[in-house]
C-alpha cells in the first residue's frame, strides 16, 4: 500500500541488494568498500548531508552551526533502554536527527556577531559602510527654492545643469573583529570531530596501501611528541638519539633505553622474557617489574603505548601493551624520525576514501536519505527496509551505527568522550611550530582521571589558514564524577593556551597584538558499543569511535562484520597494479576463420589480471573497467 509520504519519482530502479548500510561512519564505510570490492551489491544511505558521522570534518562556520544545532537536540543516551527490541515484522527507525555533540560550551573572543556593514550615521539607508552616499536631488535645494526658480536657473545662458553636490567623504569600514576574521576564512578550516593518527607500520596503514585507498589520501609525519610533566613540556624520546638528548636523568635514560631495546620480538638476552608476559599481567604491572620509575612508566604507558583508559578496557593488558609498543618502535624511521602520521584536509577524508572505493566497484550512495523501518521474517532474519521515500527494498544484510538503533547499545561497555577544539594565533610551544605536534598530559596532572591528548595542527596540514592553529583536546570522561567537558579540560586548556598576547612586532605596542586564543569549544561525544547478543544473524551494529588516536577499533570491527557476512572471502583484497592489467582483444578480432562472439558477449571486454608468478592469467568478467562502474546518487 502507498504510504502518505511516498515520493515515487525518487524511487530507485534497483530494489534488491546484498548489503544495505545506514550511516557513513568509518566502520560502515569499511564494510561497504570490502563488500563492493568482492562484487556484492551495496546500497549506502545516510540521513546527513555529509560523510563520516562522528568522523566528519567541518568548515569553521559549519562546525559552529553544528554546536548551535546540537544544543536543541536530545541526547541519544536518554533514549537507551535496558530491554532488547524484538526483531519481528516491522521495526521503525526514528528519523529525528540525533546529537553528534552534547554538553556544548562555546566561547569566541569579542563576541560572535558584530555587523561591520551596517550604515554609518548620516548615510542613506541601505548604503553599506565605505560607500559614497548619493543624496537625492531634493536635498540640493534650499527650503525656499521653488519650481519656478529652478526652471529659470536651468534655462539661464551658460548654465547647462545644476551643479552636483560636493562628494561625501568616504567612511572607512570599522575593523573586523577576530571572530569575523575567522569566519572570513571559514572555508579554509577543516575541523575534525574525532582527529586520528596512524602508526607507520600499523595494520590500518597496511590496509590502506593494499586496498589502494591510500591513493585518495595524503599524509604527513608529526614533528614531535611531548609529555606534560612537572608543569613543563618534555620531548618524548622516539629513538636512541632522542633518549640521550632528552632531559631525563642518566639513570632514567639508561633504564628507558634498556627497556626499549628488548621490546622487539627478535630481542635476545636475559631481558627478552619481557616479550612474553603472563596472560593475567597488566601493562602497568609489567612496567613496574622492569624497574621503571613513575615518570618512565607514565611516558611508556601514555605516550608510547597510548593507553587511553575507558570503561570497556579499564586496564591495558601486558600483551596488548607490548604489541602497541613494538608497533611504535618499529614505526620509527619507516618514513622519517617520527612514528606517527596524520592526514591532510581532516579526518573525514578516510571514510570518504572508502566510500569512493565502494562506489568505484558499483556501490550506490545517497545522502539525505534514510530508513523508516526494518522488515524481518518469521524466523527473525532481516529481509529488507522501507526508505525515507517510502520505497520497499530487499537485502540480505543490514549494517548501521548505534545512533540509528539506540536500543542495541550496551550502556556498561560504552563511555563518554570529552573534547575541546581551540583556534590560536600561534603555536603554544615556543620552540616548536611544527605542522603537527602531539602533547600527552598524564592522569592526575590537572586532576584528570585519564590521560589528555592534545593535537596541534597548522596550515601545513590543510586544516586552517596560514598564521592560525587548530588545537584538539581529548580524554575519556570520568564516569564516576560526571563532570562537564569544560570542567574536565579547562585546566589543561588554560595551562597550555594561557590567555596572553603574542609577541608584538617591532614598533607595535603590545596592546594591539593578537591574543593566542580566539576560539574555544567544549563538547561531549558518546562512544557507544552495541550489545554482544540479541541481534538477528544478518543485522550488524557498529561501535562509535573511541577516544584513542588510532583507528584500530574500526578496522578490526569492520573485518569481523565482513567475515560474518561473507565467510572465506578476502577482506579488502589487494588491488592489481596497472602493469598487471591487460585487455583481451576486441570481440571477433581473433585469427582468420575464428567464429565471431555471440550476440550476448558482443561489446564485452573481459579484463585479464596477469599472474606475476607464472604465464597464466586469470580472466575477470567485467562489462566495463571497475573505474566506470561507480553509481553515486
Amino acid at each position: 500500500t502507498k504510504m502518505a509520504s511516498d515520493n515515487r519519482e525518487n524511487w530507485l530502479d534497483d530494489t534488491d541488494f546484498d548489503v544495505i548500510l545506514l550511516g557513513t561512519g568509518l566502520t560502515e564505510s569499511l564494510v561497504a568498500a570490502a563488500a563492493a570490492r568482492i562484487g556484492k551489491t551495496v546500497l549506502h544511505l545516510d540521513k546527513n548531508d555529509f560523510y563520516g558521522n562522528y568522523c566528519s570534518s567541518f568548515l569553521l562556520q559549519s562546525f559552529d552551526d553544528l554546536l548551535q544545532r546540537d544544543l536543541s537536540l536530545s541526547d541519544l543516551a536518554a533514549g537507551v533502554s535496558s530491554s532488547a527490541v524484538e526483531f519481528r515484522g516491522s521495526v521503525p527507525i526514528s528519523s529525528e536527527p540525533s546529537a553528534l555533540l552534547f554538553n556544548c560550551d562555546r566561547w569566541v573572543r569579542d563576541g560572535p556577531h558584530v555587523d561591520a556593514l551596517r550604515p554609518r550615521d548620516g548615510a542613506a539607508a541601505g548604503t553599506a559602510a565605505g560607500q559614497i552616499a548619493v543624496l537625492p536631488p531634493a536635498q540640493l535645494l534650499s527650503d525656499d527654492t521653488d519650481a519656478t526658480q529652478l526652471a529659470d536657473a536651468a534655462s539661464a545662458p551658460g548654465i547647462d545643469s545644476i551643479p552636483s553636490a560636493p562628494p561625501v567623504a568616504e567612511q572607512p569600514a570599522p575593523p573586523l573583529t577576530l571572530w569575523q576574521q575567522l569566519l572570513k576564512d571559514s572555508r579554509r578550516y577543516n575541523i575534525d570531530l574525532s582527529p586520528k593518527l596512524f602508526l607507520s607500520v600499523g595494520i590500518e596503514l597496511e590496509q590502506l596501501v593494499s586496498s589502494g585507498v591510500h591513493k585518495y589520501l595524503e599524509f604527513k609525519l608529526t614533528s614531535n611528541t611531548y609529555m606534560y610533566l612537572d608543569n613543563a613540556l618534555h620531548l618524548v624520546p622516539s629513538s636512541k638519539g632522542d633518549v640521550f638528548k632528552s632531559n631525563l636523568s642518566l639513570l632514567e635514560k639508561r633504564a628507558l633505553f634498556k627497556f626499549l631495546s628488548v621490546v622487539r620480538p627478535d630481542a635476545s638476552g636475559p631481558e627478552a622474557a619481557v616479550a612474553a608476559p603472563a596472560a593475567d599481567t597488566s601493562f602497568a604491572e609489567l612496567l613496574r617489574e622492569q624497574k621503571l620509575n613513575d615518570k618512565l612508566q607514565s611516558i611508556v604507558l601514555n605516550a608510547l603505548a597510548f593507553a587511553c583508559t575507558n570503561t570497556a578496557e579499564p586496564a591495558l593488558s601486558a600483551a596488548e601493551g607490548m604489541r602497541r609498543l613494538r608497533l611504535y618502535v618499529d614505526s620509527i624511521g619507516k618514513y622519517g624520525p617520527s612514528p606517527l602520521l596524520g592526514m591532510l584536509y581532516g579526518g573525514s577524508e578516510l571514510p570518504q576514501a572508502f566510500c569512493r572505493l565502494a562506489a568505484v566497484y558499483g556501490g550506490m550512495y545517497i545522502l539525505r536519505r534514510w530508513v523508516r523501518e526494518l522488515r524481518f521474517g518469521d524466523d527473525g532474519k532481516f529481509e529488507g527496509v522501507v526508505d525515507s521515500e517510502g520505497q520497499p527494498l530487499t537485502g540480505r544484510h543490514f549494517v548501521t551505527g548505534c545512533d540509528y538503533l539506540p536500543s542495541t547499545i550496551d550502556p556498561d561497555a560504552s563511555c563518554v568522550i570529552s573534547r575541546a577544539v581551540c583556534i590560536t594565533t600561534r603555536s603554544f610551544i615556543a620552540e616548536d611550530d611544527g605542522e603537527q605536534v602531539l602533547v600527552v598530559v598524564p592522569p592526575g596532572a590537572f586532576g584528570n582521571a585519564n590521560a589528555i591528548y592534545v593535537l596541534q595542527l597548522s596550515s601545513g596540514m590543510c586544516v586552517c589558514p596560514h598564521g592560525k592553529y587548530v588545537v584538539h583536546f581529548v580524554t575519556v570522561s570520568d564516569k564516576a564524577r560526571k563532570l562537564s567537558p569544560r570542567a574536565e579540560l579547562e585546566a589543561a586548556v588554560d595551562a597550555l593556551l594561557s590567555d596572553r598576547t603574542a609577541d608584538a612586532a617591532d614598533g607595535e605596542s603590545a596592546s594591539t597584538s593578537e591574543p593566542i586564543l580566539v576560539y574555544r569549544a567544549y563538547f561531549n561525544q558518546h562512544s557507544h558499543v552495541p550489545r554482544a547478543s540479541g541481534l538477528p544473524p544478518n543485522v550488524f551494529v557498529c561501535s562509535d569511535p573511541d577516544a584513542s588516536l588510532d583507528t584500530v577499533r574500526n578496522f578490526n570491527e569492520a573485518r569481523r562484520i565482513f567475515e560474518r557476512m561473507f565467510p572465506g572471502e578476502p577482506f579488502l583484497p589487494k588491488q592489481p597494479e596497472p602493469e598487471e592489467l591487460t585487455w583481451a582483444p576486441e570481440p571477433g578480432a581473433g585469427p582468420a576463420g575464428a567464429e565471431a562472439d555471440s550476440a550476448e558477449t558482443a561489446g564485452r571486454l573481459p579484463l585479464a589480471v596477469s599472474n606475476p608468478e607464472g604465464d597464466n592469467t586469470q580472466a575477470v568478467a567485467s562489462e566495463t573497467p571497475p573505474t566506470e562502474q561507480a553509481d553515486v546518487a
